[in-house]
């Protein structure tokens, strides 16, 4: 499997063309229920908690996690689909 990375940079100087098909991609998956695996992949960091804590306890530390570019767009349109959704059906 061949995994391309895209940064934040790649999506918005990207050529028109791009949002068309990003767009047919996440009808695709939306349509078919379904994700792929580079959609799902993130990298868990941790980060310690502060300066005066010690290093070697895992309490003192909290995990962040990076994601795709393209995964957090996927996740933003679904999650604004769903509040448009919730507020169509509360009004």
């Amino acid at each position: 499997m061949i995994l391309v990375v895209f940064s934040s940079e790649h999506i918005t100087n990207a050529h028109n063309e791009l949002v068309v098909y990003i767009s047919l991609l996440f009808s695709i998956l939306l349509t078919h229920s379904t994700l792929t695996n580079a959609l799902l992949a993130s990298t868990m960091v941790p980060i310690l908690k502060g300066k005066n804590v010690s290093n070697t306890s895992s309490i003192n530390y909290r995990a962040i996690t990076l994601s795709s570019i393209l995964g957090k767009l996927f996740y933003q349109i679904v999650m604004t689909l769903c509040l448009q959704y919730i507020q169509n059906a509360c009004s």
